[in-house]
């Protein structure tokens, strides 16, 4: 809404207010909402607001009776020098366009999502909703999510610790098998003891290579585990990014192994998002990994990827032609360890989209799949097209 706007808007705001009380306007409004005029000193700079009305929210949240705030100045009211936010509510009566801020009151130990509009003749309004609640649950949560990650990591730390043992005594045994049945091949022959033969060439070696077979696969999981958490725990560097660059250099980075499957890769023009340009390349990555490692073996591989401008966000969609996914997966494939096909013969263990799906979340947007099997599969990542902090 431009200035000539919120021009008209204020003028029939400023007609109502004259005729009219706000708290008995706005009565049955959920939203906490007040009337202020600015207060300039003969430098033209802001030294206070006075308080006009306030609804029945408003009166409720500061505890306070209609006539108790009407006309009353805000270093009065509020008890505070200088007044609560007056820089901000300066800059919306100056400028004439409407501020949003989202902030920690202490007085009232309240976080509060505030709405500043200008109404003319140094006049504003407040709509102001408190978010105590949710961002409380917002931080336990995230709390509970580092807990985590820090549980995850150390878990999977320490536990390679007594592995790493085992591998390497296993291999020495192994080894050490095979020195013993040299040394004792002249002894059986001439013996002609066969099942301590068949024991040493055979069964202790079937034995170890099943046991070997286990903790790397075991040291595989761990490994995943700790790139996962490492993901959870890295702090990021939130900076525009141009998605069009990073896209070239990871085709680039897998020019190879696309040109030896003769796939091709089609990149349209990309917005500019903000993130953490190291996890979006681990990410997009990921998902151009995925559509290499489940493509179709009777066409070949096409890669397209587009994006579609949103209000502060952008949609990024890898779309591939491969062998696509059942709907019964389409809810699991998100989850740790969970392979569509467990008997396949594709490395991994798994961890590619927990990976993706972290990744998204940490820069405040999301990512789905859409998918048709024999047909191909859809992936789209919800990305900030405005500066954001971690969540």
């Amino acid at each position: 809404m431009n200035r000539s706007t919120w021009g008209r808007l204020a003028g029939s705001t400023c007609h109502l207010l004259q005729s009219h009380h706000l708290s008995g306007i706005f009565s049955y409004f959920k939203e906490i909402v007040a009337i202020h005029e600015m207060i300039f000193n003969e430098a033209g700079e802001a030294i206070d607001y006075r308080v006009i009305d306030g609804n029945s929210a408003f009166l409720n949240l500061l505890g306070k009776r209609a006539e108790d705030i009407r006309n009353r100045l805000a270093t009065d009211l509020y008890s505070a020098i200088p007044a609560p936010y007056i820089r901000e509510y300066e800059s919306v009566v100056h400028h004439g366009l409407p501020k949003e801020l989202t902030t920690f009151y202490p007085p009232l130990d309240r976080y509060f999502s505030i709405t500043a509009i200008p109404l003319g003749d140094n006049l504003f309004a407040t709509i102001t909703n408190d978010i105590t609640a949710n961002r409380q649950m917002h931080e336990l949560m995230s709390a509970r999510s580092k807990e985590l990650e820090n549980y995850l990591y150390i878990t999977s730390h320490d536990l390679r610790t007594p592995l790493v043992n085992i591998q390497g005594f296993s291999q020495r045994l192994n080894k050490q098998s095979a020195k013993v049945l040299e040394l004792l091949k002249e002894h059986l022959n001439s013996t002609g003891n066969e099942e301590l033969k068949k024991l040493i060439s055979e069964g202790i070696p079937k034995t170890l290579h099943f046991i070997l077979a286990g903790v790397n696969k075991m040291d595989s999981l761990l490994n995943a585990l700790l790139q996962l958490s490492r993901t959870g725990r890295a702090t990021m560097s939130v900076k525009p990014v141009n998605m069009n660059l990073l896209l070239e250099k990871i085709v680039e980075t897998n020019s190879f192994q696309l040109s030896e499957i003769g796939a091709s890769v089609k990149i349209d023009q990309l917005p500019v998002c903000y993130g953490d340009e190291n996890l979006l390349n681990q990410m997009f990555s990921n998902l151009i990994g995925n559509a290499i490692k489940y493509r179709n073996p009777a066409r070949s591989l096409v890669i397209e990827i587009s994006a579609i401008s949103g209000l502060r966000k952008a949609i990024y969609s890898v779309k591939d032609n491969g062998t696509g996914i059942e709907k019964k997966h389409l809810d699991h494939i998100w989850n740790l360890f969970y392979r569509i096909d467990g008997t396949t013969s594709e490395p991994g263990d798994g961890i590619g989209l927990s990976v993706v799906k972290k990744i998204a979340e940490k820069h405040r947007g999301r990512v789905k799949v859409e998918s048709e099997p024999g047909t191909g599969s859809v992936f789209s990542v919800v990305l900030q097209t405005t500066e954001f902090q971690e969540p």
